[in-house]
């Protein structure tokens, strides 16, 4: 068996407890004499190793295993009541309407359509008194960092959770706030004008038990799936989506905008500029060179833009996208400029991915989203 030697040795590096020791002793002595029956001994260094390797599995929560090779759950929280359902924040019944805004979230995949700059599994350490805006309820909530599965959050940041007011018609649907102090939750955020921020408008309380297993608190069954589940069964969906390219790509406001849209290529002829101080509309014409959806188009057309002014100047090369609703339709933030370089200069959300890029990397995601 081990000598005691080598079992100082391996506590001093780990620490771990005389019961933990003993236990591991015990198992390294039953593979030595597995091995003396096979006709091969193991040396005092391997045994030390093998020791060393046992006590890592037992003490290292992450790679202990469990049943069926299943990870144990390394984040806990606090005991869950599973009958709560949250509100889908438009009906009591959970369920999508008719009328129901763009908002809700009945899939993770929903997450990735909202500009969410940052997914973590974070423990609530503190609820602040909320602030109610003509249009929010603005909760201050400090977070503690436990793992960032998108972006790079560490620590305690201050957040702050979003609901919508007294002064909509869905107030009833929204409480002040569904954290709790103590509670473990994934949380979508993304940065705003105050700092990260929790939304009414990704919200999904995606809580973490005391045995680490999840709870959506919603009747959604493409977000109670989860339900029940070790939490790392939702992480490892969502590392699915982050490492696929085609799968980030289409959810990005730009490839969102692809499926809505047209989406054209041309040359600025003229700029007509609102002549009245109320007038809201901007007439840019615009000779198209090439076109990337399914619409015909003339070579020439005259694309309404709801700003009373534009980055556009006559004579650009510009990619947009256009809306037929009521004739060409567009604004600067469906826009961008293409330089003498073949550089996009992005005038706002959907080409922001591109900002600074050739217009090269442009063409190459159409060619990736188109069928």
């Amino acid at each position: 068996m081990m000598k005691k030697s080598d079992i100082k040795t391996i506590k001093e590096a780990f620490n771990p407890s005389e019961e933990l020791v003993d236990k591991v002793s015990k198992r390294a002595k039953e593979q030595r004499m597995t091995f003396r029956r096979s006709g091969l001994r193991l040396s005092v260094s391997m045994m030390v190793v093998v020791a060393m390797v046992l006590i890592y599995q037992q003490i290292i929560p992450g790679n202990r295993p469990i049943d069926g090779g299943v990870e144990t759950q390394t984040i806990t929280g606090l005991p869950i009541d599973t009958s709560l359902l949250v509100s889908d924040r438009l009906n009591d019944s959970n369920s999508k309407t008719e009328d129901s805004l763009a908002y809700v979230i009945e899939t993770i995949d929903d997450w990735f359509r909202h500009e969410i700059e940052a997914i973590v599994i974070a423990r609530v350490v503190e609820l602040r008194e909320p602030n109610e805006t003509e249009f929010s309820i603005i909760t201050p909530v400090t977070l503690e960092i436990l793992q960032s599965v998108k972006g790079d959050l560490k620590g305690q940041i201050k957040a702050f959770d979003v609901g919508l007011s007294s002064s909509t018609m869905y107030y009833e649907t929204y409480p002040k706030t569904d954290l709790r102090v103590g509670g473990v939750y994934v949380l979508p955020l993304y940065m705003g004008e105050s700092g990260w921020t929790l939304s009414y408008t990704t919200f999904v309380l995606f809580e973490i038990d005391d045995m680490g297993n999840l709870n959506s608190h919603t009747a959604f069954e493409g977000l109670n799936k989860y339900d029940g589940k070790p939490y790392t069964t939702l992480i490892e969906d969502l590392n699915k989506r982050l490492n696929d390219a085609t799968f980030m790509l289409k959810t990005s406001a730009f490839g969102q905008a692809f499926e809505m849209f047209e989406l054209i290529q041309g040359t600025v002829l003229h700029i007509e500029l609102p002549e009245a101080s109320n007038a809201s509309r901007t007439f840019v014409t615009i000779e198209i060179k090439d076109s990337f959806t399914n619409h015909v188009f003339d070579d020439v057309i005259v694309v309404q833009y709801y700003d009373t002014s534009t980055i556009l100047q006559e004579g650009d090369d510009v990619i947009l996208f256009v809306n037929l609703y009521k004739g060409y339709e567009g604004n600067d933030a469906w826009s961008a400029q293409i330089d003498a370089q073949q550089t996009i200069h992005s005038g706002g959300i959907y080409f922001d991915q591109f900002d600074g890029f050739a217009y090269q990397s442009v063409l190459d995601a159409i060619y990736q989203l188109k069928p």
